[in-house]
């Protein structure tokens, strides 16, 4: 009888557990960069540090990180890596349209000497060099991305727990 109540008693506190995981946040400039949760990869620098460390995030304090073989203060981070966490969706949309209305521009006016107007194909300069310079402009802005964020002011590490604005549950 008391190796089932101690057996239940381990799996309530396990489940409450799981409910109440926390969350590391990363702001710059008051705008929500990424967000990590429990098992999510964490690289991050260390100052007077010449290289990355990885690992995979536990848990969070207030003022630390856990990763499954050290527990990592936030003053001691300089940097935090944002690669493989969805980032900044304005310069991708941005991106997206710059190559898309280079492209129209292009072949509307293809489109206009052919069947509209019935004569061939040309490739005036006023025409292509816009239009290579909107599908450039784009194409540029989708290959240029941050790939760390500097941990210092505005940008700041903040651990959430359920019940916060900020925390947002896995479903």
């Amino acid at each position: 009888m008391q190796l089932k109540s101690a057996l239940a008693i381990l799996l309530l506190s396990a489940s409450f557990l799981s409910v109440g995981q926390t969350q590391l946040v990363l702001f710059n400039k008051e705008k929500l960069l990424v967000r990590f949760g429990y098992g999510d990869d964490f690289t991050y620098k260390l100052k007077k540090s010449t290289h990355f460390t990885h690992g995979v995030m536990l848990g969070a304090t207030e003022f630390a990180v856990i990763t499954f073989n050290d527990t990592i203060p936030f003053s001691s981070i300089e940097r935090v890596s944002l690669k493989g966490h969805s980032q900044r969706h304005l310069p991708t949309l941005l991106s997206k349209f710059l190559i898309t209305a280079g492209v129209a521009y292009f072949v509307i006016d293809q489109f206009n000497n052919v069947v509209v107007q019935g004569q061939k194909p040309d490739l005036e300069p006023t025409v292509w060099r816009p239009s290579l310079v909107l599908v450039a402009s784009g194409y540029a802005l989708k290959l240029a991305r941050r790939r760390s964020q500097r941990i210092r002011f505005p940008a700041k590490l903040l651990t959430v727990e359920r019940g916060s604005p900020f925390y947002k549950s896995v479903q």
